[in-house]
């Protein structure tokens, strides 16, 4: 007889009709954020502090071991993410398969990638040194970090996803920022060990968040396990490794390249322009895994799909919207917050910006690709492709042109991989997402020129009266969409999910 299921999602414990699906998405949306922002805002406030006591060289020294790790961490978690997620789900009703599915998959996952990370270590810190300066046991500390972090991402944070454990997951993530906040400014900042505390800090706060993780999932680990969930698992996770490390390239092996061909103050500085896109990634990624139980409800259920059809519009306008913020405000407050030797960093804003607003709406379609028609086997093609399209833009432009050529080749790459997964997506998947058009494309003309208008208005964008009248723009717009029900707003200026005046397309 099953046991009772204590950790079932809220969805299948609430009554029907009590929480709408774009009130559940609006949920964890802000959950998944709150828990990005916080602990990116923290780290964010301290950059003034950090720029003091590492030089744009040593940000150049991280970036290069960040670059390292992330491409070795997509590796790592094996494409093991959604299909944990996505299991979890559907075996939502079957506790006792749900378990056996967790012991046999999850705990694979928790070991696997630190046994990868620890066997490759070595090797790649030491032709990281040889290629990039960078101390070989720094690097090899950011690989074994990046191996900690695919653990806590499939287990437990994926896990918490798929049971809309949302309490659980910010004790979780407050957990992870506050150790990360603590250990990097005791050792950067007080003990002064310069990059290699910034990696071991990162490294640190990764082992002390998958265990307390561990403790919070309070998962009964067991030997009742079975074999024919990891080979599925596998089996659907693996194609998505090549899909990751696509990701890689289009993320960050521009400053890879850039490593090759420019100094590291340079890279620093483009790191630095990147950090302030961040908020475009945190809030896109948070829509996206927030909508993901949504997706998986809407193959069967016609008024989740039309419910799903004006979270994807809000997503659209949303992505759109941040995209307008982090290019108008982001230069004024690099002018205004830190040393002049980053000065350089304005100019690269607004193309990386629009670039990761191309990946904030491919998380749109990607959705569809995993988690309704979960057919992932050919997909890492398109990113594949997109991500050659991005490096070789980067070989050809970056001796030219420097750092601005790698920020505009980030807009393009990022685009030929929307472009090219939505064309994927209506080849593997029988469901159309109904977007709401007219309201797109009224958000879009206001956000256009407002842009516009703040860019032809404050064209040096380095003053504090450049940051208040850019604000202001940024505000009204923001206003304006929530009152005319364009984005979901606070009550009295249009609703926490305004109703659609315009039929689905």
């Amino acid at each position: 007889m099953d046991r009772p299921n204590l950790h079932l999602p809220r969805w299948h414990t609430r009554g029907p009709g009590q929480i709408s699906g774009t009130q559940r998405a609006m949920r964890g949306t802000f959950t998944y954020a709150s828990a990005s922002v916080v602990q990116r805002a923290i780290g964010f406030l301290l950059l003034p502090i950090y720029a003091r006591v590492l030089t744009p060289s040593e940000y150049g020294e991280v970036s290069i071991v960040i670059t390292i790790a992330a491409a070795t961490g997509a590796i790592f978690g094996l494409g093991l993410e959604t299909a944990v997620l996505r299991t979890l789900i559907t075996l939502a009703d079957r506790p006792l398969e749900r378990d056996r599915f967790l012991n046999t998959v999850g705990g694979f996952a928790l070991l696997a990638p630190t046994v990868l990370a620890l066997a490759v270590a070595g090797p790649i810190g030491l032709l990281a040194q040889s290629a990039f300066g960078v101390p070989a046991t720094t690097v090899a500390l950011g690989i074994i970090g990046s191996g900690l972090t695919a653990s806590t991402v499939i287990v437990p944070f994926a896990v918490l996803r798929a049971e809309e454990r949302l309490r659980d997951y910010l004790q979780i993530s407050a957990v992870q920022a506050i150790a990360g906040i603590t250990l990097s400014f005791v050792l950067v900042v007080i003990l002064r060990w310069g990059v290699s505390g910034w990696i071991l800090a990162t490294a640190l706060t990764a082992a002390l968040t998958v265990l307390w993780g561990l403790v919070v999932l309070s998962h009964p680990w067991s030997r009742d396990v079975d074999t024919k969930y990891l080979t599925a698992a596998l089996a659907f996770g693996l194609p998505i490794v090549p899909h990751a490390l696509s990701h890689w390239a289009l993320a960050v092996s521009d400053r890879a390249i850039l490593g090759l061909f420019v100094s590291a103050s340079d890279i620093g500085l483009y790191y630095i322009a990147y950090q302030f896109t961040l908020p475009i990634t945190i809030i896109s990624i948070a829509v996206a895994q927030s909508v993901q139980p949504l997706y998986a409800r809407s193959v069967e259920s016609a008024s989740m799909r039309t419910e799903l059809a004006r979270v994807t519009t809000y997503q659209v306008l949303i992505v759109a919207f941040l995209v307008m913020a982090v290019a108008l405000l982001g230069p004024p407050v690099i002018a205004l917050v830190l040393p002049p030797s980053y000065i350089g960093a304005t100019g690269l804003i607004a193309p990386i910006a629009i670039g990761i607003g191309f990946f904030g709406l491919y998380l749109i379609p990607m959705n569809v690709v995993t988690i309704i028609s979960g057919r992932t086997r050919w997909v890492w093609l398109v990113t594949v492709t997109a991500a050659a399209t991005n490096i070789g833009l980067n070989l050809l432009l970056i001796p030219r042109f420097g750092v601005f050529a790698a920020a505009v080749d980030t807009a393009l790459g990022y685009g030929a991989l929307l472009l090219g997964v939505a064309v994927y997506m209506r080849t593997v998947s029988k469901e159309r997402l109904a977007f709401e058009w007219g309201r797109i494309a009224v958000g879009i003309v206001m956000i256009a020129g407002v842009t516009l208008v703040a860019y032809v208005t404050t064209p040096d964008g380095a003053s504090a009266l450049d940051l208040v009248i850019r604000g202001l723009g940024v505000i009204g717009v923001g206003v304006a969409m929530m009152a005319t029900g364009l984005l979901p707003g606070i009550p009295g200026l249009g609703g926490t999910a305004a109703k659609s005046s315009t039929p689905p397309a």
